[in-house]
């Protein structure tokens, strides 16, 4: 179960870092009379990404050194992400 909570986690990321990477390229096409800054785009996706992390520790602590740990975090790292991309 682990390792399926794991692969499907690689997988939802992968699809995010491919919309971001969508969205980079659209907005700078897109955009070029309007101010699109990447720079702090990315300070987002990475403070996001903190947040995630930050929430998929606090949800799996309950399981810290079990070995349910690592299904109930990579679940919600997962869950965190979809919720992101369909926003």
């Amino acid at each position: 179960m682990n390792i399926y909570a794991n692969e499907r986690f690689e997988l939802i990321e992968n699809a995010l870092k491919t919309l971001v990477t969508n969205i980079k390229s659209k907005m700078n096409y897109e955009h070029t009379s309007q101010s699109f800054d990447e720079t702090l785009f990315d300070k987002c996706i990475l403070e996001w990404q903190t947040y995630r992390k930050s929430h998929a520790e606090y949800k799996a602590n309950g399981f810290k050194g079990g070995t349910m740990f690592p299904l109930i975090y990579a679940s919600d790292l997962t869950t965190i992400t979809e919720e992101k991309i369909e926003s």
